[in-house]
């Protein structure tokens, strides 16, 4: 499954400004996400938007877990991850930290409704 954000300019072509997707097992026990958002739009709530709406469509679908590898420099998206509840832990690629969350409790469901009602960052 993918979101795409798609605007469009002042010559009326429509251009995508940011993308989140996510990839299930076959089994549905696992998801893995990526997310891209255009540079000068970053740190204004669209990375929030896309992965809140790919972990809603992912919990829907009964999937168990959804999970990212970030580069440990990536100050932004590892925040956004802690204030959706993901967890942080050891991955196997150099330089990156995996994001894990739990979509199957109560407290996933509650920290995406949390994190999406507060205003998006100046």
């Amino acid at each position: 499954m993918a979101f795409v954000a798609i605007v469009e300019g002042a010559d009326g072509q429509r251009q995508t400004i940011g993308a989140a997707r996510a990839v299930t097992d076959p089994d549905n026990q696992s998801a893995e996400f990526g997310i891209l958002v255009q540079s000068d739009l970053k740190g204004r709530g669209l990375g929030r938007l896309l992965l809140s709406a790919l972990i809603e469509y992912c919990r829907g679908r009964g999937t168990r877990h959804l999970v990212g590898d970030v580069l440990r420099e990536n100050a932004g998206m590892l925040s956004l991850g802690d204030a959706l509840g993901f967890e942080a832990e050891p991955s196997e690629l150099q330089g990156c930290v995996r994001l894990k969350l739990d979509l199957s409790g109560p407290t996933a469901a509650a920290s995406v409704e949390a994190a999406t009602a507060a205003p998006a960052p100046a």
